[in-house]
């Protein structure tokens, strides 16, 4: 058996969720019980944190713009990927009626693994405006679709530095999985005229990761 998440439609009942549960995992008993790991523990309370800070401007009249709707949008993505990674680590055995509730956590047979893709993803600049770049993540098998390739998504990595970077001088950071064709990036007014590297690989639902594309490069307008 596996464990499966359901997140709730709504961004108010999604808002309410991701905070219950930060709150539940918190509680020590909780937390040595199922055996969240410090490392989970931190990435899921950054998750939620940014995710609540950007909430609360989306959601006010007087601070929502189309930069915060979209830094909501990969929020919300990210949350999606990040939860069930560290979620569907807790051995199902140690799952209480209350845990799975708490939690939103199902149990599942689990099916044959779906292997990585052996291919890369092509990463191109679809519209550029000012501090918003949107990227089209093409399936070089199956160019002409927008379909993934089956139980893979991309995993998305960038960096923000100066032009002309060799390669090796490119420090790429924690990257963002990617579920769909499209993607969308937004900047801080201090990344304006700065360089923005991208690369991205497939991976699957094990984590396992194919081989790593060209890297593309594009001034920050």
């Amino acid at each position: 058996m596996t464990v499966s998440v359901r997140f709730p439609v709504k961004d108010i009942d999604f808002s309410s969720y991701v905070v219950a549960l930060i709150i539940y995992i918190l509680i020590l008993a909780n937390k040595t019980r199922l055996a969240i790991l410090p490392v989970d523990e931190t990435l899921l309370v950054d998750d939620v944190d940014a995710w609540s800070i950007n909430r609360a401007k989306a959601i006010d009249p007087n601070q929502c713009t189309t930069a915060i709707i979209n830094e909501q949008k990969r929020l919300k993505a990210k949350i999606k990927v990040d939860f069930p990674a560290v979620l569907c680590k807790i051995n199902p055995e140690k799952l209480t009626t209350a845990d799975r509730y708490a939690l939103r956590l199902f149990l599942r047979n689990s099916g044959s693994p779906i292997p990585v893709a052996t291919w890369c993803p092509v990463i191109i600049v679809m519209f550029i405006s000012h501090l918003l770049i949107k990227f089209k993540l093409i399936n070089s098998d199956t160019p002409n679709s927008r379909k993934m390739p089956k139980g893979n998504k991309v995993f998305f990595e960038s960096y923000i530095g100066l032009p002309t970077l060799a390669d090796k001088d490119i420090v790429f950071g924690s990257g963002v999985n990617i579920p769909s064709a499209f993607y969308t990036m937004t900047f801080k007014d201090g990344d304006s005229g700065k360089t923005l590297y991208v690369r991205g690989c497939y991976e699957n639902r094990r984590a396992e990761r194919g081989p790593v594309g060209l890297i593309t490069s594009v001034m920050i307008p």
